[in-house]
C-alpha cells in the first residue's frame, strides 16, 4: 500500500507576514445575526467561500465570506513564530462588529496560540467569556499520510471547527461530556477532530 503526503506541514509566521499598517478607526461593517467568516493574512489552505456554503447547506443557517483582513505586526510573536489567538479576536473586532446573534470566526494558515495565559498552540481560539468572535488555524489541520478510508482532510478539520464554534457562539450552547460531539471540552490532538459528529 502506498502511503504519500497529500497535504502541505505546518505553517508559521514571519515578521513579513504581519506587516499591515492599517489600523480601524472604526469598523467596516456592524453585523447583527448570521455566521461570517473572514480570512486572515491572505489564507490559501481551505476555500473560505466553499466553507462558508458547505456550513450554510448543513446546518439551515446564514453563513458568508467577509473581506480579508490583512495582519497587522501586533498580532505576532516573531519570537515564537506564531499569531496570537487573543490579538487576532481584537483585529476581528476593530474590523467587523457583531451585536446580537451574529458570530464572527476568522481563519488563518499560520500558527497561532492563544495569548500570555495559554501559551501553547491551539487549533481554534474564541473570545472569553463567550461572546461573538474565534479564531481557527488551519496550521497543524493537514493530514501527513492521506488514508483513502477516512477522507481526512484539512478542509473537513477546518469545517469541524469552524462548525464547533458557530455552536457556542452563534447557538450558545454548553459543552457536552461527549468525545464525538462538536460541543466537547478542548482537544489533544487531530484525532480527536476527525472522531467529532458534524451535527449540533
Amino acid at each position: 500500500i502506498g502511503i504519500h503526503r497529500s497535504e502541505p506541514g505546518d505553517l508559521y509566521p514571519t515578521p513579513k507576514d504581519a506587516v499591515s499598517e492599517h489600523e480601524f478607526t472604526q469598523p467596516l461593517l456592524t453585523e447583527r445575526s448570521g455566521v461570517w467568516l473572514v480570512p486572515l493574512g491572505e489564507p490559501r489552505r481551505v476555500d473560505t467561500t466553499r466553507l462558508a456554503a458547505e456550513l450554510a447547506a448543513r446546518y439551515r443557517l446564514p453563513v458568508a465570506a467577509l473581506p480579508d483582513i490583512a495582519l497587522p505586526s501586533w498580532t505576532l510573536d516573531a519570537k515564537r513564530h506564531s499569531l496570537v489567538g487573543d490579538q487576532l479576536i481584537l483585529l476581528l473586532g476593530q474590523a467587523y462588529r457583531a451585536r446580537g446573534r451574529a458570530a464572527i470566526i476568522g481563519i488563518t494558515d499560520y500558527e497561532m496560540y492563544g495569548g500570555p495565559e495559554f501559551r501553547d498552540s491551539v487549533y481554534s481560539w474564541r473570545e472569553s467569556p463567550p461572546g461573538h468572535y474565534a479564531v481557527v488555524s488551519t496550521s497543524l489541520l493537514g493530514d501527513d499520510t492521506f488514508d483513502l478510508r477516512h477522507r481526512t482532510t484539512r478542509h473537513v478539520r477546518t469545517r469541524k471547527l469552524v462548525a464547533r464554534d458557530l455552536g457556542f457562539l452563534y447557538y450558545r450552547r454548553p459543552e457536552l461530556d461527549d468525545s464525538h460531539s462538536l460541543l466537547r471540552p478542548s482537544m489533544n490532538g487531530v484525532h480527536e477532530i476527525d472522531e467529532l459528529r458534524e451535527d449540533l
